[in-house]
């Protein structure tokens, strides 16, 4: 009866283990699964969208290179420069040039449907293959487009502008500003590049070959408004339904979204452009995955009924072969002895085995703890790294991880012109421990190093959050002598977005290299600031242009301190100060190419490199200044070598001939010199163009004529070969800033 009762109960124990082990699993595996196919979708999209973005903002790319590979100053491009500077409205020969010219970027440039260009020269606008002189568009019937009339009209700089045609056929096109950094009466030229619309829904469709998830896909712009919506069917009232609900989501970069369209439920995943202000929002159909949800509820019941019959059958058999030996160790444990006496062995055998266990258990513990600063390391890197994150409290715990205080915020230690990662491991090593000493309980920090092995801090508290940055400051100036910036975050209440506060903090490093005689720089100070987003930059590159052709050396450096001086205390965007100090090291380069140097062997760096590799504005301004030298040094060296007569002929040519109408052709002849030649050489004689020579010279004897003759302002433009006296007056205005009348009432001749 006794064995009986032993077999019942062990049947009985592995039928309860057949519950546990089996029927909870299959849940646990259903349920991973429901949420397996839920991200499988989510990370589908991710990948839409960004494979899409990417291709769509490389096509954009390349789109905005058209302006800057073809009409910026440089000798390939003079064709459509020259018009920047001269009034070609009167020359077919120069019109016909650029029309030329303007074909062959358009068959260079599949992409490029249409290539619009305006000069405000002779206001010369060279559009749908025609030449329109549109200063009297009011008394002619020419058609401007849409797009002209906003850039023209406004103070911007760029415009990505959406229009039809009369057959209803979309064209998205991009104008832009020449120069790029201009003021709008700075303005010379207007460039628009206009693109079929078709070809971004054929990017869309290519990677949409499958539709089997209902996707769709629209491009927005900055102000929310629909610039494509995919599939072309893809009605208005669609694309209302998904900006309206994502606006009151709080639309963000690169989030996931559950929207619904026409009772429809979708994902939506959202990611900006690297080159516009476009985002772009991939939208996948929940219906799919609700219904593989169903065929798989149906097929894990199925699977269920046959692992529970099996598992049955299993229990049956192993019950009756395991009746036996456990009997007998139970049969040990009462005390009863076998009949060949070796009850003492068998339990001598289960304790060894316990103990054996308990040896192993101890062993994992002690590996455990050995690897748990990399573990801990890991852990931080991917809070601070992911969008936002569903955090473990417990395998936290189990890591030495604690962040159950109210507060968090991340911070990165700028240390200034420490290379060494082993002198930053150091300094780690003492502030981590310096913070645990003192932080006991009302704050905790972690720390891991960025890929420019900067120290970044964890900072996990209850208040007084004054009293942690200045003692990290404290212990900083006890470890190093070297200065240092703490870039920080804002705060946050929930841990789980931490990843918000940590980019915070790598935008406030950028800041460091403007601000970098600041000791802390909190984002919540910059994010407050009314940050211009441009400025008169242009104005003062041009006269370090000017200057530099002119080996001005104190000119030069006065004015770079000008620049460097406005970027530090003008209260501009970070991104505004980054482009025009990239802007001046461009044009620094274009000057030593203009002058037949190899700017990169000379100075034995690409000066475009520059801003990357300098610490701060302080250093590179004096990198810029020992450029500068050096490019005066060889373009003075360059000058001293020109012949000494020529540009004595020169001179004396221009100033007995200065009241004629003379020209490079002209004087080549009267100098016995080739046309060729001498347009080279003056270049490199006087740092600009004979024409553009010229211009000035004649405003300057316009100037002298004003102030020491009562010569009328009509006859001062006659007499320096003007044929009309309104284009003198603008040409002289744009130069000195007011009319000639204006002038000489000023400076005392009235």
């Amino acid at each position: 009866m006794k064995k009986k009762k032993i077999y019942y109960r062990l049947l009985f124990l592995n039928l309860l283990l057949l519950m546990i082990g089996v029927i909870i699993p299959n849940q646990i595996i259903y349920r991973y699964s429901i949420d397996f196919i839920y991200r499988n979708i989510h990370e589908y999209n991710v990948i839409k969208v960004d494979q899409i973005s990417n291709t769509i903002d490389e096509l954009v790319k390349n789109i905005i290179e058209v302006p800057i590979d073809n009409i910026t100053d440089l000798k390939t491009n003079e064709t459509l420069t020259k018009p920047l500077h001269e009034d070609i409205s009167k020359s077919f020969i120069d019109i016909k040039q650029v029309m030329n010219e303007v074909s062959g970027i358009v068959h260079k440039n599949e992409f490029i449907n249409e290539l619009s260009l305006y000069y405000y020269e002779g206001d010369v606008f060279f559009y749908d293959d025609t030449v329109n002189f549109i200063g009297n568009r009011s008394q002619k019937k020419i058609n401007i487009p849409k797009w002209f009339e906003k850039i023209y009209q406004e103070d911007i700089n760029t415009l990505w502008y959406k229009h039809m045609d009369e057959q209803s056929k979309e064209y998205i096109t991009y104008a832009r500003t020449v120069p790029f950094f201009s003021d709008i009466k700075d303005r010379k030229g207007i460039m628009g590049v206009t693109i079929d619309l078709n070809m971004i829904y054929e990017i869309i469709d290519s990677y949409y070959v499958e539709n089997h998830m209902g996707q769709q896909f629209v491009i927005i712009d900055e102000k929310n408004n629909p610039i494509v919506g995919y599939p072309k069917k893809m009605v208005k009232a669609d694309l209302d339904q998904v900006m309206g609900q994502m606006n009151a989501q709080q639309l963000n970069d690169k989030n996931l979204y559950e929207i619904s369209i026409n009772n429809e439920s979708y994902l939506a995943s959202i990611i900006p452009s690297e080159y516009n202000d476009w985002k772009f929002i991939a939208l996948s159909s929940l219906d799919s995955y609700y219904k593989t949800a169903d065929q798989y509820k149906d097929i894990y019941f199925f699977i269920f009924i046959m692992i529970i019959l099996i598992n049955i059958i299993i229990i049956y058999w192993s019950t009756r072969k395991a009746y036996k030996p456990i009997n007998n160790i139970v049969n040990v444990f009462k005390g009863i002895s076998k009949d060949d006496g070796s009850t003492e062995d068998e339990y001598t055998f289960i304790i060894n085995t316990a103990n054996s266990v308990e040896s192993r258990i101890t062993e994992l513990n002690k590996k455990l703890k050995a690897y748990q600063p990399l573990i801990q390391y890991n852990l931080i890197w991917e809070i601070l790294n992911k969008a936002k994150n569903d955090i473990n409290q417990e395998i936290f715990k189990a890591s030495g991880i604690s962040l159950d205080l109210n507060k968090s915020c991340c911070l990165i230690v700028k240390v200034h012109r420490n290379d060494v990662l082993e002198d930053k491991i150091i300094l780690n090593y003492k502030l981590i421990n310096a913070l645990n000493e003192q932080m006991i309980n009302r704050y905790k920090c972690y720390s891991v190093l960025n890929e420019d092995n900067d120290l970044v801090l964890l900072l996990n508290y209850e208040s007084k959050f004054q009293h942690v940055i200045d003692l990290i400051r404290t212990i900083i100036e006890g470890c190093t002598t070297q200065g240092y910036t703490l870039c920080i975050g804002q705060e946050v209440q929930e841990i789980a977005t931490i990843s918000e506060s940590y980019s915070q903090a790598k935008y406030v490093k950028r800041w460091t290299f403007i601000k970098c005689n600041e000791k802390v720089i909190y984002y919540k100070d910059i994010a407050k600031e009314e940050l211009k987003a441009d400025g008169s930059a242009y104005k003062v590159l041009y006269h370090i242009e000017e200057a530099l052709r002119e080996c001005k050396i104190e000119d030069v450096q006065y004015k770079i301190k000008v620049l460097i001086e406005g970027l530090k205390y003008g209260h501009y965007r970070i991104e505004y100060c980054e482009n025009t100090l990239l802007e001046l090291c461009s044009r620094l380069r274009n000057l030593f190419m203009e002058r037949g140097f190899n700017s990169d062997l000379i100075l034995e760096v690409d000066i475009r490199e520059v801003p990357n590799i300098i610490e701060n504005i302080n250093e590179f301004e004096a990198k810029i200044n020992g450029i500068v030298l050096t490019i005066i040094h060889h373009i003075r060296d360059k000058k001293d070598k020109l012949p000494v007569e020529l540009e004595y002929k020169i001179d004396r040519y221009i100033e007995e001939n200065i009241y004629n109408d003379i020209s490079l052709e002209t004087m080549a002849d009267e100098l016995d010199i080739s046309y060729e030649l001498l347009s080279k050489q003056f270049k490199d004689l006087k740092g600009i163009t004979f024409s553009k020579y010229m211009m000035e010279l004649k405003m300057k004897n316009a100037k002298e004529l004003l102030l020491t003759t009562e010569l009328s302002v009509k006859e001062i433009s006659n007499k320096l070969g003007y044929n009309a006296t309104p284009y003198f007056i603008s040409r002289f205005k744009k130069i000195y800033g007011q009319t000639p009348l204006q002038y000489k009432k000023t400076n005392g001749k009235v």
